[in-house]
């Protein structure tokens, strides 16, 4: 998988993350670190995707 793709990857790892979260929350928000062990197992996590 190229970075490019990994990258978009991630990107769209996030709506269903977010969209999770609030259904299980009430919440609009959601700790950076859930959504990066949803990437973890869909195997797109990459520290330059990832970087703080």
């Amino acid at each position: 998988m190229t970075r490019c793709q990994a990258k978009a990857q991630a990107i769209n790892a996030y709506m269903p993350t977010g969209i999770a979260e609030f259904l299980k929350t009430g919440e609009s928000k959601f700790a950076d670190k859930v959504a990066r062990e949803t990437c973890k197992k869909l195997g797109c996590y990459g520290e330059t995707n990832h970087a703080t």
